[in-house]
């Protein structure tokens, strides 16, 4: 075999992959486009996740083992959009699917999800990011000519056509638009407008897609971060004055159960009960902070600094004492819920505050010197939010909510409110029925009809429709 035609093997094979790969562009573009017309949460959005998924897998966009199971796991929460139709739940499962495509494809090629940190998980994203960006490089090979014979004038006619569809229908759809004559004579009983839209989304989903798989190739693997430049003195002053911060918090906790804190209570205005169930969201807050902080005193560090006794000791104490502030937020809530009851939003801040006590968990194992040889912190930690997301899924928080909600204006004759109940979504409406409350909603129709809750609530909705 000649050089030459060693080349035209290479580059036919790189031809046929790229016809394959943007096929899938396509067809997983169009299931986009189809999907969310009915919103996030059906299965033709699911469709086009799997065959992203697949097309990862299958290509050898994604290549080291650890990678292709997080790429893999993705699917889970995936599946779930044609399950639950939440709007909470559909947003975290989106983002747990975003997150976790991007760790996977971030580490492709080279190192690993569990031993890394925020800044080279970021600086990988980047350059994950700027090698999509570069989209049209992947379809060089269909596009240069080739000395490779033909491969059938059928075959060859399908593919210029696939490739020339995309931008052909949007200019024909704009000129549609712009036209009345025209668009009679192309398409006689459709309006143009929508399908514009219809086409421009295709289109933008399928250059998304394109773009996510060519940009796995762009893990150019692990590049050094500057180390910081404070020693010992920097960074034990850094974190004591957290460690304070924090200690005299958990003190002023202390010092609210005796009669000084009470009147401390009373002068700033407010009732012990007021106190009791105020500040929660700025507990969640001050935590999410610390933990920041603790990022950033890492990163100043110079090496050697945080192996030292006293820095390590701080280090481990500082996410400790801060578990109080995660301890006292949960009491907080608590004592909110019994006054005025669950929500969503309350619901999901729970969560988000037991995920952070779980992060300060892994800080304070991480900084005392366990695993302290890889950075394991941000795996582990997005490994909880994502099991916590799937958790989620399978209790149901919504009909979590209207159960709890009932029980209490039940048990302790509180006023129950009917009104928020009744505007969650399909998740909500066996639970609502259950208790004797007439769903407000209205029944799906369309790609929005395929998800399980909307079609186990189809029955209710048709016997209290909307008004």
């Amino acid at each position: 075999m000649t050089q030459g035609d060693v080349l035209d093997a290479r580059v036919t094979g790189d031809t046929t992959q790229t016809r394959r790969l943007l096929a899938i562009a396509v067809a997983a573009g169009v299931a986009f486009e189809i999907g969310l017309r009915g919103g996030s949460t059906n299965v033709i959005v699911v469709a086009g996740i799997v065959v992203v998924v697949v097309a990862l897998l299958q290509h050898g966009r994604v290549e080291r083992r650890e990678a292709q199971w997080v790429l893999a796991a993705s699917l889970a929460p995936a599946l779930f959009l044609a399950v639950r139709s939440s709007p909470w739940l559909a947003a975290s499962n989106c983002i747990a699917i975003v997150a976790m495509l991007t760790a996977a494809l971030a580490h492709g090629r080279s190192g690993s999800i569990l031993d890394t940190t925020p800044t080279r998980l970021l600086r990988r994203a980047i350059r994950m990011t700027l090698g999509s960006l570069q989209t049209l490089g992947v379809l060089r090979p269909l596009l240069v000519g080739r000395s490779t014979p033909p491969s059938g004038r059928i075959t060859r006619v399908f593919w210029a056509a696939l490739v020339a569809a995309p931008p052909l229908a949007i200019v024909v759809a704009l000129l549609a638009s712009a036209d009345a004559v025209f668009a009679r004579l192309l398409v006689p009983d459709v309006h143009a407008g929508p399908i514009t839209g219809h086409v421009v989304l295709a289109a933008l989903c399928a250059l998304l897609v394109l773009g996510l798989v060519a940009g796995a190739r762009a893990d150019g693997g692990h590049r050094p971060v500057p180390p910081g430049a404070f020693g010992s003195v920097e960074v034990a002053t850094m974190l004591g004055l957290a460690a304070a911060v924090v200690g005299l918090f958990a003190l002023s906790q202390l010092i609210a159960l005796t009669g000084a804190g009470r009147r401390l209570v009373e002068s700033s205005g407010l009732t012990p009960s007021e106190y009791a169930r105020s500040g929660f969201f700025q507990l969640c807050w001050a935590t999410a902070v610390l933990v920041a902080f603790l990022a950033v005193v890492r990163a100043l560090a110079a090496p050697g600094v945080l192996a030292l006794p006293i820095v390590r000791r701080l280090a481990a104490a500082v996410p400790l004492l801060a578990l109080g502030l995660v301890a006292v937020s949960l009491r907080r809530m608590d004592v909110y819920d019994d006054a005025f009851g669950l929500t969503m939003l309350r619901l999901w801040v729970i969560g988000a505050a037991v995920w952070m006590g779980a992060l300060l968990v892994m800080l304070a194992l991480r900084n005392s010197g366990v695993g302290g040889d890889r950075d394991w912190v941000v795996g582990g930690a997005g490994a909880v939010a994502v099991a916590l997301v799937l958790v989620a899924n399978l209790v149901n928080p919504e009909a979590y909510v209207v159960h709890h909600n009932v029980n209490r204006a039940i048990h302790r004759a509180v006023p129950l409110d009917v009104a928020y109940l009744v505007e969650l979504s399909d998740d909500a409406v066996p639970a609502l029925v259950d208790a004797g409350i007439a769903p407000n909603c209205r029944d799906k129709t369309g790609v929005a009809a395929l998800n399980v809750s909307a079609r186990r609530a189809s029955p209710f909705c048709a016997a209290n429709p909307a008004p």
